[in-house]
Parts: structure tokens; C-alpha cells; sequence
């Protein structure tokens, strides 16, 4: 691939799985004006997202404050479920706690995207709880049905949703056609206006370039694609923001072992792969991007 069609993948939005929460404002079919208590509960949401997660915890009551004086407010509803599902993104998926948060996630994504349907950015969080969710309750239907309806999430607008499929599929054999399906979802996704905010690095994901191109990085590893991968690092290395980027040693240990990164991945034992960077394993999956300095 060119560097200049490599660079326009770059930039693209990278949104987790999952966990990637990166928005734009957007007004609510019957919410014009918003009650002042959801706007600072969002306020205090982003504050521990993006500046400092140990205020997670107060923010998430603010939510639940802002949802008793409005429960009909879509974005409150949306943060609800995005602060939970950042929860288990990040923690321990062997505490009971990690399938709580994900069931939660799951309800007020859903509540969500009721209230306000013309967010089409919901599928991308709301099917990746579904999908989780149905996994751990052993139900292969769910959460073949919830992946089949971020596919076309994805399909529709590869820009947004490629990411939450790339995180969806990771762990697929590397010559499997979804493996293969969510790759070629991510270099599609090229082909992005770079004039859309939801790829570039913006006040409330100040990382999103680089957050994402270390994740494609990764999956351009495991697909035995060093070349592509080096170039994705030294184009996030090329970004103003990089030295101030809470994770940037991350993408540094990657850059200087692409040869022996590639080998362990495609070799035969999984235990030595390192996690995808947005995956539910690297514990800073949401904050990659959304963390700044």
C-alpha cells in the first residue's frame, strides 16, 4: 500500500471496543434543551476519561443523578452504558463484577438508542456488550446475531465501526475469512473524508490517531504485513501530539521489535501474543485514545 493511502488509514476512528468513545455532539429528537445536571454529569464523565480515570466512580453517580431528574435523556443514557462498558473493557474479566458491568452496558446502550435512533454510532458499543454478553452465557445464536449486525454497521460506515469489528475478531485463526474480513474492514476504511472528526485527534479522543494506528499496526502484524505496520508507527510518531500521549512507549516497544512481534504471532502458541491495544486485555483499551496528558 502507499504511504499517502496508509496515512489516510491512520487517521481514522478508533473507537473500543470495546471500547473507543470518541463523540460528537448531537441534539436529542425531543431534547432541544438539556437539563443543566446531564450536561455536567457529561462534563464529569469526560473529565475522568480523558484526564483522570480514578474520578470514574464519581462521575458514574453523577450519571445516575442526571438519569432520576431526566431518565428520557439520551446522552445519559449513552454514558451510562459507555461508563460501564468502559468498566469491563479495562478490568479484571475474571471478577463476577466484569459480566455485571457488561449487562448494564447493555441496557442503557439499548435505552439509548431508542431515545435517540438517529445516533448511528450506538452499534458499535451496543453490539460488542451484546456480543460479550452472549458469549458469556454460552448463547452462540446471540452473539452470532450481534456480530452480524455490527458487520453491517460496518459495511454502511467503515470509518466508525471497523475498529469495534477488528476487536470483535482478533482473536480468529489468522486465515480465517472474519480475520481477514475485519483487516480488510480496517484498510477500507481509507477511504474516509479526512475532514470527518471522528478521525483525527479532537478535545475528547486527543489520541485517536495514534491510538489507532498502533491498533492496526497490531493486526497488520499478525497478518505478517511488518511493512504496512512501520508505516502506521512512524506516521502516529509523525503527530505533534505523540510526545505527550500517555501510551506512546507502547507503540515505541512495538516499533523496535516489529520482526520478533510478527514471529510470536504467527507462531503456534497464543499465550505469547501481545493483546490487542483496544482489546479487553491491554487494560487501557478505552483510554488509549481518550487519555490525554
Amino acid at each position: 500500500m502507499k504511504r499517502t493511502t496508509m496515512k489516510k488509514a491512520a487517521i481514522l476512528v478508533t473507537t473500543v471496543a470495546v471500547v473507543l468513545v470518541g463523540v460528537l455532539a448531537v441534539a436529542q429528537p425531543d431534547h432541544p434543551e438539556r437539563n443543566p445536571q446531564a450536561v455536567a454529569a457529561e462534563a464529569a464523565f469526560f473529565d475522568a476519561l480523558n484526564r483522570d480515570p480514578s474520578r470514574r466512580d464519581a462521575a458514574v453517580r453523577e450519571l445516575y443523578d442526571a438519569l432520576r431528574a431526566d431518565p428520557r435523556d439520551a446522552r445519559t443514557n449513552l454514558w451510562i452504558g459507555m461508563a460501564h462498558f468502559w468498566i469491563a473493557a479495562e478490568g479484571d474479566r475474571a471478577d463476577p463484577s466484569h459480566l455485571a458491568d457488561l449487562i448494564v452496558a447493555r441496557h442503557f446502550l439499548s435505552r439509548a438508542a431508542e431515545l435517540d435512533p438517529r445516533d448511528t454510532r450506538i452499534p458499535s458499543w451496543l453490539c460488542s456488550a451484546e456480543h460479550a454478553v452472549a458469549l458469556a452465557e454460552g448463547n452462540a445464536a446471540a452473539a452470532a446475531a450481534a456480530e452480524a449486525r455490527l458487520v453491517e454497521a460496518a459495511r454502511a460506515d467503515p470509518t466508525f465501526h471497523s475498529v469495534a469489528l477488528a476487536i470483535m475478531r482478533w482473536n480468529l485463526p489468522r486465515d480465517s475469512e472474519g480475520f481477514t474480513e475485519a483487516l480488510d474492514t480496517l484498510r477500507n476504511a481509507a477511504t474516509a473524508d479526512e475532514a470527518d472528526t471522528s478521525g483525527v485527534n479532537m478535545p475528547r479522543w486527543p489520541h485517536n490517531v495514534e491510538g489507532f494506528c498502533l491498533a492496526a499496526a497490531q493486526y497488520e502484524l499478525r497478518a505478517g504485513q511488518t511493512r504496512r505496520a512501520a508505516v502506521l508507527l512512524n506516521f502516529a510518531q509523525e503527530q505533534p501530539s505523540f510526545n505527550t500521549w500517555p501510551f506512546r512507549a507502547l507503540a515505541e516497544r512495538t516499533m523496535d521489535d516489529l520482526p520478533g512481534l510478527a514471529a510470536r504471532y504467527a507462531d503456534d502458541d497464543p499465550t505469547n501474543d501481545p493483546p490487542l491495544v483496544v482489546g479487553p486485555r491491554s487494560g487501557v483499551s478505552c483510554r488509549v485514545c481518550h487519555q490525554g496528558p
